[in-house]
């Protein structure tokens, strides 16, 4: 990928989070973080990403915005799955499914615990594992 265009791309999301915190919207703001939480996340800073992604959550939270809040928690799982901090992964991956069963949301659900038998079986705990695994091929 072209470098150049990755900082340009950074550049944007500094300068959109920038303007949106002027006009004080906050729901906007945290889209921003969120933004910047992925790019650095792409980028393999996974503790920059996590930084960003905590603000959007607190922002999303105190707005009461569930999908953001999913997407937050979901995020943040996925953050401490790559570091392979597996127990932090699985207490914000279940923060992710409690808030998708409060939406309705099957295939948010789905996905959520999809990941977290990736986790399961990462550590060998198999027949939890299988049995989201089964869960989510129910729900698809």
């Amino acid at each position: 990928m072209d470098t150049g265009n990755q900082e340009k791309g950074l550049e944007y999301h500094l300068k959109s989070l920038q303007l949106r915190q002027e006009i004080k919207n906050e729901h906007l703001v945290a889209e921003s973080y969120n933004n910047l939480s992925l790019y650095y996340a792409a980028k393999g800073n996974i503790n920059v990403a996590l930084d960003y992604m905590f603000k959007a959550l607190e922002i999303f939270e105190r707005k009461n915005d569930l999908r953001g809040t999913g997407s937050a928690y979901n995020n943040i799982g996925t953050f401490y799955n790559t570091l392979k901090d597996y127990s932090s992964a699985i207490m914000y991956y279940e923060k992710a499914l409690v808030t998708r069963h409060k939406m309705n949301d099957k295939r948010g659900a789905a996905i959520v615990q999809n990941n977290l038998a990736v986790i399961h079986q990462k550590e060998n705990k198999l027949e939890k594992s299988l049995q989201l695994y089964q869960n989510t091929a129910e729900i698809f």
